[in-house]
C-alpha cells in the first residue's frame, strides 16, 4: 500500500452582523454567494459560522429590501461582516412666509409608506425608521391626495413631502388632523 497524501483546508470563523445607525444589533436575513445564494448559518444575522478564507459576496435583507457587499475572509483576524442601517426621517411640511422670508413648517399627519417588495406602512408623518441604505419609493397620502418619490437614503436620510398650505388649513378646519 502506498502512502495517502492528505490535503487540509482550514476554515475561519465569520460573524455576520446587522447594526442600527447607532450600533445596536438588528435581526435580518443573512446570505452569502458560493455557486448560488446560501443561507448564512441558520439564515439570520448575529450568527457565527466557519468558512474557507476567500472572497465572498454577502447579502442582508431587512424591511423588504436587500443590499450586498464583497468581503475577503482572512486567516488570523476577526472576520466580521457588518451591515448598518440608516435612521430615515419621513417628514411632511408646508411653506409659509414669515417677515418676508419663506420658511419650511413641519406638519403632523399624512400616512407614510415605502415600497420594498410590496408597500409597507410606516405610520403618520413625521416618522423615523431604521432602513438599509439603498433606494426606495416613498408615498404620502393626505386628504385624498397621494404623492410618491424615489430616494436613495444612503445619500439623504431625510425624505420630505411638501403639502400646499391651503390643503393643510382645510384639513385643520375639517378636523382631520
Amino acid at each position: 500500500m502506498g502512502k495517502v497524501n492528505e490535503i487540509v483546508f482550514n476554515t475561519v470563523p465569520v460573524t455576520f452582523k446587522l447594526q442600527s445607525s447607532i450600533g445596536l444589533p438588528l435581526k435580518g436575513d443573512a446570505w452569502f454567494y458560493s455557486g448560488g445564494w446560501q443561507k448564512f448559518g441558520g439564515g439570520s444575522t448575529g450568527e457565527t459560522i466557519e468558512m474557507l478564507p476567500t472572497s465572498y459576496t454577502f447579502k442582508v435583507e431587512y424591511g423588504g429590501a436587500s443590499i450586498q457587499k464583497t468581503q475577503t475572509l482572512e486567516n488570523g483576524v476577526a472576520n466580521v461582516v457588518v451591515f448598518k442601517t440608516k435612521l430615515v426621517l419621513v417628514n411632511m411640511y408646508t411653506k409659509v412666509k414669515v417677515l418676508g422670508l419663506t420658511v419650511k413648517l413641519p406638519l403632523p399627519g399624512g400616512k407614510v409608506s415605502y415600497y420594498a417588495g410590496g408597500w409597507k406602512d410606516l405610520g403618520k408623518a413625521p416618522v423615523l425608521k431604521e432602513m438599509l441604505p439603498t433606494s426606495y419609493t416613498f408615498a404620502l397620502e393626505f386628504m385624498g391626495q397621494r404623492q410618491q418619490k424615489a430616494q436613495n437614503v444612503a445619500d439623504d436620510a431625510t425624505v420630505e413631502f411638501e403639502i400646499p398650505l391651503d390643503l393643510y388649513l382645510k384639513a385643520l378646519k375639517e378636523g382631520k388632523i
